[in-house]
């Protein structure tokens, strides 16, 4: 509804001249029609002469009274001619009435109760004389609280503000004003066109809250994006960049702003950059992704993914774009990869039926660069049995979402024959696939000596028969396919019983061992798997190799019970050899003669016991520094050596004996040496009992000067004394005889005496030679 006080004649007949549903009449004080417009024809279909002079109480069918007139201005609603429903609004001017009416489904109508914009209109007292619904519900006011006011009484605390000037300077210039305010006591963004006029002003108002919310949330999400985020103009110029694009190229806004993109872009992709711009802007696509590189202020390049968007403004692009330098070493290093091991990859959109191949593939195909793949001429690359079942292969893809991974065999650009392996994925978008890609292999190596090793099989139930091993295999079913005499033999199950059973119905309690767990690992996952396992059954070891093939599995199996046997009996004797070499440990360290360990090739020792590090006085870490050089007097270390040099061409050397020994203190010993050979950590060497014998050998040299002298005095007993003793003998016979003179006796006894005397001097002789302190 629209409430008029004050009318402005003129804007309503210029309101009213071109809208048909709108009429406007003049009446005179007893409501008499004075005038009559072309609206008023149509609206009520009297034309202008039937009216004037008439009531027009006549035309609305007598619905209303003289009361109406009595008010300077006033308004009502009626129904005429039984359903149409019109709006009349009255009001004094110049000594008549001006009278408004308009059905309350014409275009005022829907201009103040449908607009979103609000509408009013203040008299040249700056007072509101015009006021639309959505006027009052951004204003919070009612139209009572509006209508005749002076705007500024209405709202005092606009005084001052951008609303407040916009106003004033329009009124002031006479010339239209679009202000955006914020109104902060209801919290809304408006915008007010102002329009100035003979009466006063129209204002339109707009609550622009929301897209100022807006603007405010994109202002936040430009400059904190992490992403560029500009504007670009077509003259190759940045108009608008955000803090990213500063932070990414290491420029200052006002830098980048001033330079042309050219002056940042990598040389080799300057010329490229300026063609695409040119297509792009004269073309039709309205988007457009593509990448390139720039050069950083430090000198460095960096990889940009860029998408670019036409607006409204021919002469500006809107674009995003991301810093893609580790996708693109990445990407590098993929292609690298790919390259060596001869993986390409293709996409092909199935809407417009292009293919698009990667650098790899090209390659693989021996294509040049001229060459365009489509769904068409892809297939002249293969023969009649290949494209068949390529063609099968996409078909069954495009309705029926169905991977694939076959392999062909193609006949390259360049007439090379090559086998390739393709692997295939679906993208589908609203149940409907759009797109197909995947993998292409090169496969031609691998092929050919599969192909060449099949030849060589073509006898594989015989080879399989005659071979060692078991052998069997399984559909993706585990229903037994092929059993050889080798496993019958192992499993102690005939092949007649066997064949075309389920392999776990037959050994059931297989099931609890680990063939179990990786046959089902090896049909899922499509990988051979090698593993160990023991049947108790059989009660034996087997190795096995699981295989997955075409249609289910391919086991080889030998029996490895006597290799785990003798990996345990291994075990047994390691843990034998570790607990003697403890025991040798203790043995060497407790024994109390001294011992060691010696290098046989370097002289050095490799170990010593407590003993000889008591013994000998050096310690421990001193022995480790020396050879056996350093415990020998000078004068025998040429024998040593000489040993040693002889020990390497005779393992005999080195055996039992005796030895000179020097101590740390220089004191010389004699040692009898045992030894004997042994690995040492991986070096030949000789392991060193030596037993002090100084004092023995001492003692053995006094027990032989005293042998020595007991010899002397046997010498002299067998001889010296042996000869006065004789003589007395001799004598004491011829004392004896009867015929024997006095005088001959004295002599005798004279001769006597001198024969013991030279006994006695022999017997001292012999005594002192036996005192062992002489």
């Amino acid at each position: 509804m629209i409430i008029t006080s004050n009318f402005d004649p003129e804007l309503l007949e210029l309101l009213s001249s071109g809208l048909p549903d709108l009429a406007t009449i003049t009446l005179d004080r007893n409501g008499l029609v004075l005038n009559w417009n072309d609206g008023a024809y149509q609206f009520f279909d009297t034309d202008k002469s039937a009216a004037v002079g008439k009531p027009l109480d006549n035309l609305l069918g007598g619905v209303y009274t003289q009361a109406f007139f009595k008010e300077p201005q006033n308004e009502a609603t009626f129904v005429i001619n039984g359903s149409q429903k019109i709006k009349l609004f009255l009001k004094a001017c110049k000594g008549n009435f001006l009278c408004l009416c308009y059905r309350s489904s014409a275009v005022l109508d829907t201009l103040s109760e449908n607009i979103e914009d609000g509408f009013l209109m203040l008299d040249k007292q700056m007072r509101y004389s015009f006021v639309g619904r959505q006027v009052c519900a951004i204003m919070g006011k009612t139209i009572d609280e509006l209508i005749g006011k002076y705007i500024w009484d209405v709202f005092p605390d606009v005084v001052g503000s951008p609303t407040y000037y916009a106003i004033e300077s329009s009124v002031a210039t006479g010339e239209p004003v679009v202000i955006e305010d914020h109104y902060e006591p209801l919290g809304i963004w408006h915008e007010s066109r102002i329009y100035p006029g003979k009466q006063g002003l129209t204002i339109f108002i707009s609550d622009v809250t929301k897209r100022k919310r807006t603007e405010q949330e994109l202002n936040d999400i430009f400059a904190s994006a992490p992403d560029i985020i500009c504007v670009v103009g077509t003259d190759r110029f940045f108009k608008k960049i955000n803090p990213a694009m500063c932070r990414i190229l290491g420029f200052t806004e006002k830098e980048i702003l001033s330079m042309p993109i050219d002056s940042l872009i990598y040389p080799d992709d300057v010329e490229i950059s300026r063609e695409r711009m040119k297509a792009f802007v004269d073309g039709g696509a309205l988007e457009l992704y593509f990448e390139n590189r720039y050069v950083r202020k430090n000198g460095s390049i960096v990889h940009l993914g860029w998408t670019a968007t036409k607006g409204q403004l021919r002469n500006v692009l809107y674009c995003l774009a991301k810093d893609i330098s580790d996708r693109k070493i990445l990407e590098d290093r993929l292609l690298k990869t790919g390259r060596l091991a001869g993986i390409g990859s293709w996409d092909m959109d199935v809407i417009n039926g292009t293919i698009t191949w990667s650098e790899i593939d090209r390659e693989l195909h021996q294509a040049p660069l001229s060459f365009k793949p489509d769904k068409h001429n892809i297939l002249r690359f293969y023969g009649a049995e290949e494209r068949k079942m390529l063609r099968q292969a996409i078909r069954l893809a495009i309705t029926r979402a169905e991977a694939f991974d076959i392999e062909l065999e193609m006949t390259t650009y360049l007439g090379k024959r090559r086998w390739v392996r393709m692997i295939a994925e679906t993208e589908q978008q609203n149940g409907r696939c759009v797109r197909v890609y995947g993998s292409f292999q090169d496969i031609d190596d691998k092929k050919r000596t599969e192909l060449a090793l099949l030849a060589t099989l073509s006898e594989k139930d015989t080879i399989l028969e005659s071979i060692g091993d078991g052998f069997f295999s399984v559909d993706n079913n585990f229903i037994v396919t092929y059993w050889n005499t080798a496993a019958a033999k192992m499993l102690d199950k005939p092949k007649e019983q066997i064949l075309g059973k389920h392999l776990w119905a037959e050994f059931p309690s297989a099931k609890e061992r680990l063939s179990y767990n990786y046959y089902y690992k090896v049909l899922n996952e499509g990988k051979a798997a090698h593993f160990e396992d023991h049947y108790p059954i059989v009660n034996k070891w087997f190795g096995i190799s699981a295989y997955p093939s075409t249609h289910g599995l391919s086991v080889y199996f030998k029996d490895i019970t006597v290799r785990k046997e003798n990996d345990l009996r291994l075990r047994q004797l390691n843990a034998e050899l570790e607990m003697a070499s403890r025991r040798y440990e203790q043995l060497f360290q407790l024994s109390p003669l001294p011992k060691w360990v010696f290098d046989t090739e370097t002289l050095y020792f490799l170990d010593v016991n407590q003993a000889a590090v008591k013994h000998y006085g050096y310690s421990y870490e001193e022995f480790l520094t020396m050879t056996l050089k350093d415990i020998r007097p000078v004068e025998t270390v040429d024998d040593l050596l000489k040993a040693a040099s002889q020990r390497k061409v005779n393992s005999g050397l080195f055996q039992a004996g005796n030895f000179k020994h020097r101590k740390k203190d220089g004191t010389i010993i004699e040692v009898e040496i045992q030894s004997n050979a042994l690995e040492y950590y991986g070096r030949p060497a000789r392991i060193v009992s030596a037993m002090d014998v100084t004092e023995k050998i001492q003692h053995l040299t006094a027990i032989e000067d005293r042998n020595r002298k007991l010899q002397d005095i046997s010498w002299m007993q067998s001889h010296v004394i042996r000869s006065p003793l004789s003589r007395i003998m001799g004598l004491v016979n011829l004392l004896e005889n009867i015929n024997t003179t006095p005088v001959e006796k004295e002599e005798i006894i004279g001769y006597i005496k001198t024969s013991a005397n030279e006994l006695d001097k022999v017997i001292r002789n012999i005594i002192d030679s036996a005192d062992p302190s002489k």
